[in-house]
């Protein structure tokens, strides 16, 4: 094991004992025959981000709580961390762009952060906030490439193989790659044997192309329905990590996704934004196959009314 790996891991079972008081330990809930849910939509802010945002600033120096944090995000990282913040005594500040969901960027000021708009692209968001970080001597919380942040998502490995330890494959979202290089990296240094298998929107499948290709790849036109998985590349650290860790990265269709989505609510009474719901798609469609029982994480929850009314319709319309 990396030396990476092993400081993941141990940073894990540090963010463990400070997140028991604060995060819900969401529950594995039967799906299918063989097929088992991790319900993080059901996590505080609707999102598995709350642990990475809320392990990472109850860890910030005391010079850096007194001047506050600051986060750049498309929306689950914001509220995560606007909540975090507030439950800490800590005073944030969130970098959005205008076309983050409305619900969103008004649940992340309803959480108590500050909110500043940049352009729309993870790079623009990326930098501004890192300038405003350097300029007032605020903590810099990342939303994926950051050991603490990826030790903190590792925590849904640790409660995965405590609630099933004979899971043999773990299903995950990948956006900029911090929830899969956590679960990954814990779960196999509980459990070598163990499968991790990324899933991607097929209109932002940057990670698939830099896992197959060997080499880190950014794309600079992003569509798909999966807003919280909209990260044009992943982060070089997480790069590295999935390379090593991740046993496949399979793309799936917003079509599937959507499909996915109807079913989990309709039949499963589970709200599940797109990002989340992705993982059930591919193992609907016999993109996954074998080495069960398999863990699906559905990575988030938070989807605008409009878009549930569409699920409901049946409509084509769901990113409208």
């Amino acid at each position: 094991m990396s030396m990476l790996r092993e400081q993941i891991t141990q940073l894990s079972n540090e963010a463990n004992a400070i997140l028991a008081p604060a995060v819900v330990r969401t529950p594995l809930l039967p799906y299918r025959d063989g097929v088992y849910l991790k319900a993080e939509n059901l996590q505080r802010t609707g999102s598995f981000k709350f642990r990475g945002a809320y392990y990472s600033i109850a860890t910030l120096s005391p010079t850096q709580r007194q001047a506050g944090a600051i986060a750049y995000s498309t929306g689950n990282h914001a509220q995560a961390v606007a909540l975090a913040g507030t439950l800490l005594g800590v005073n944030t500040t969130v970098v959005m762009s205008e076309t983050a969901p409305s619900e969103k960027i008004a649940n992340t000021k309803r959480f108590g952060a500050s909110v500043i708009m940049a352009e729309n692209s993870s790079f623009a968001r990326k930098q501004l906030a890192e300038q405003l970080a350097a300029e007032h001597g605020y903590g810099l919380i990342p939303p994926y490439e950051d050991l603490k942040v990826m030790a903190a998502q590792g925590t849904i490995a640790l409660e995965i193989l405590a609630a099933l330890d004979t899971a043999q494959t773990i299903v995950v979202p990948i956006g900029g790659g911090g929830l899969i290089a956590g679960i990954a990296t814990v779960a196999k240094a509980l459990k070598p044997s163990i499968r991790v298998i990324g899933v991607e929107p097929a209109g932002a499948a940057d990670a698939h192309q830099s896992y197959v290709s060997h080499q880190l790849t950014r794309w600079d036109s992003i569509t798909t329905i999966c807003d919280g998985l909209s990260v044009q590349q992943l982060g070089s650290t997480n790069f590295d990590l999935i390379q090593e860790v991740v046993d496949d990265i399979v793309v799936v269709d917003d079509a599937l996704t959507q499909r996915a989505m109807r079913t989990l609510l309709l039949d499963h009474r589970l709200l599940v934004e797109a990002s989340g719901a992705i993982t059930v798609a591919a193992l609907d469609n016999g993109l996954i196959t074998g080495a069960e029982p398999a863990v699906a994480v559905l990575s988030g929850g938070n989807i605008a009314p409009a878009k549930i009314i569409a699920m409901l319709s049946d409509s084509a319309a769901i990113n409208a």
